[in-house]
């Protein structure tokens, strides 16, 4: 686990420390009107870590990755999103941004101890 958490929580902070948070919010609006939303009841820590690599963009060097929790009625809604070097948003080939997003009832107690009092957590 200690490797998963390192990818987690490593090398994207550089790149995202300088990202405004209009940049986060304007990425977070596309999202919106982009991708589905599915329901899942609990998202493990595991899974979050698997979804981040199932969807980390192959094609652009250096991609880094965030994890954004923002809260919901029926609990949270977690969005997976990747930027490039630059800290601009990953598009896929069709022009539309890589990543997803879930709607999620609870969270493991590790998944959960990771974001502690924040709303993002930073992989690459």
């Amino acid at each position: 686990m200690r490797l998963l958490r390192a990818f987690l929580v490593g090398a994207g902070r550089h790149c995202l420390a300088a990202a405004k948070p209009a940049l986060i919010g304007r990425i977070l609006r596309k999202l919106d009107t982009q991708l589905h939303v599915p329901r899942i009841d609990l998202l493990t820590y595991p899974e979050a870590v698997r979804i981040a690599l199932h969807h980390l963009p192959q094609a652009v060097e250096n991609a880094r990755g965030v994890l954004v929790k923002r809260p919901d009625p029926t609990g949270f809604l977690f969005i997976w999103l990747y930027l490039d070097a630059d800290c601009k948003p990953v598009l896929g080939a069709d022009g539309q941004l890589v990543g997803k997003k879930l709607l999620i009832s609870r969270l493991d107690e590790e998944l959960d101890e990771l974001f502690g009092d924040n709303d993002m957590i930073h992989f690459a």
